[in-house]
């Protein structure tokens, strides 16, 4: 009597352990800079296929949102999720302050799904204003969060002027400027303090 007894609690377990369950991931989230393509209530995740529905939490405020993965994150950024303004604000996070948050998937992930952004990496374009940096011989750039060793174009719209930098740092993220220029690329540019550049990766 006792054989019958144990396999059925084998078949048990193995039935238990085979069912999907719900598992709370926590880790890192920061808010992107929008790259162009608009706003959303997006977020990025290295795993889970395009299209899952994530529930996000900060644990601070108790502020929740379900969102949809719509991109990959970018490495350089060292953040388990990033997360769209728009997603920020509902969650009362800041751009570029690194916030611990709570993440549980919906049951079904639609791995089928599209990507809802453009790729995170290679497909930045902007549009704004570039300071100059005083010295720098080279054709280097530093920004928010275009990772580093990415090459991009910029071109000054008041001159037509254009030059291909190399991103090498990072800047604190602002509304006067998005990108900083090595002094070497702000003459190429025509640029002697200020002005608005178009900005656009290149692809390696």
């Amino acid at each position: 009597m006792k054989k019958p007894i144990i396999i059925a609690g084998l078949l048990f377990g193995a039935l238990t352990l085979s069912i999907p369950a719900q598992q709370r991931e926590e880790g890192v989230a920061i808010c992107y800079q929008d790259e162009g393509g608009g706003d959303g209530q997006y977020v990025t995740h290295g795993t889970h296929p395009f299209g899952t529905k994530l529930t996000v939490t900060n644990p601070v405020n108790k502020a929740q949102v379900t969102v949809q993965v719509g991109g990959r994150p970018n490495p350089a950024m060292n953040a388990m999720i990033e997360i769209s303004p728009e997603t920020a604000n509902k969650l009362g996070i800041y751009r570029d302050i690194p916030t611990w948050v709570w993440i549980v998937a919906a049951p079904q992930a639609n791995a089928a799904a599209k990507p809802a952004m453009r790729p995170r990496i290679g497909a930045v374009k902007q549009t704004g204003n570039a300071l100059a940096q005083t010295g720098g011989s080279e054709l280097i750039a530093f920004h928010p969060s275009i990772p580093i060793g990415t090459r991009a174009k910029l071109t000054n719209t008041a001159n037509g002027r254009s030059v291909t930098v190399t991103i090498r740092g990072r800047i604190q993220a602002a509304k006067e400027r998005i990108i900083e220029l090595s002094q070497k690329a702000a003459q190429d540019l025509g640029i002697q303090r200020s002005s608005q550049v178009q900005l656009e990766t290149i692809s390696n």
